[in-house]
Order: structure tokens, then sequence, then C-alpha cells
């Protein structure tokens, strides 16, 4: 009875302070919680880790709210002073880090692409890829694709690498701006 209850409360204490500390806030600076006599057996009703994790939430929630407000309502000009930056996760597998860099703006595919290619084959792949591509199209001053396709196959492919050179985009489709 007696006992249960005594750790009961030193946990919910423990549990508060940091609960706090994680938000932010410094335990010191919530006013301490007086101790009460026991209730009287009867009138205590059984506690589940529910509503002592609820209670524990909504507390935490509104002194975090309060602390807040008048954190930004005393001092306008500066930041809250409990605030602090999430630092940037590690991710373990394949799909959460292509998540990661969808999420950030990054359509690439993770690929890096050379406009300035060392062989005449990688060229020709290059350009062939740059047809595909409207805007690229578009910069190069050719009408259609199946123009562009014939040109590079030709042999004239610098025209589209230079097309490619001026519309880089690390971070879009096929690494080229507009594809």
């Amino acid at each position: 009875g007696s006992l249960r209850r005594t750790t009961m409360v030193r946990m919910l204490s423990l549990t508060l302070s940091l609960f706090l500390v994680g938000v932010g806030i410094q335990p010191g600076a919530v006013v301490a919680l007086q101790a009460r006599s026991p209730a009287p057996a009867a009138a205590i009703a059984p506690s589940t880790r529910r509503a002592i994790l609820t209670s524990l939430v909504a507390i935490g929630t509104s002194v975090a709210v309060t602390t807040t407000t008048t954190t930004t309502t005393t001092s306008s000009s500066s930041t809250n002073a409990h605030a602090y930056d999430i630092p940037e996760q590690k991710s373990y597998s394949t799909n959460a880090r292509n998540m990661n860099r969808l999420s950030a703006g990054d359509q690439s595919g993770g690929s890096t692409y050379d406009n300035n290619p060392s062989t005449t084959a990688g060229g020709k792949r290059r350009a062939m890829t740059g047809c595909k591509v409207p805007a690229a199209r578009y910069k190069a001053k050719v009408k259609d694709e199946k123009t562009c396709n014939q040109r590079v196959l030709a042999g004239d492919y610098d025209f589209m690498l230079e097309a490619l050179r001026e519309l880089e985009c690390s971070t879009c489709p096929y690494g080229i701006q507009g594809a």
C-alpha cells in the first residue's frame, strides 16, 4: 500500500523530470511538488500505466506551453532559450536514404551525370539522353527527338552536350534542368 504509492510517486516525479529535460525545460524551473500525506486506502482508485502516462503528458505539455509562451512574450527579439536543433538522423537502409534524398528535393536518383565525357561513346550516350528531354532539345535548337537522335548517331553530338552543360542541375532528373 504505502510503499507502493511512494514508489509510484517517485517514479512519476523522475519520469516527469526526464520528460521535461527531453522537451528542453530544466526541472528546476518547474515549481516543486509538495509531498502530501497519503490518502486513505479506500479513496485511492487503482492506477494504471496509461493513466500515469496520460497525466504526465498533460502536465508536461501544459508546462512546456506555459514556458514557451512566457519566453516568447518577454523577449520577442530573441529566440526560445529552451529550443534546440534535432540532429540529422542516420539512415540504415537504401529505401530510407532515398526517401530522405527525395524529401530534401533531390530528384536525381542519387546519380551523378557527366556532361564532359572522355570517350566518344560516352558523349553519344549522354547526348542521346539529352535528346529525350524537351528542354534540352529546345536549348539545342532541335525541332524533334528523331532529328536530334539522327544528328547524334551521325557523330555530331557536341551541340547537345553544350546545351546539357548550360542546363546542368545536380538535383534534377537525368541531371538536366527542366527534365
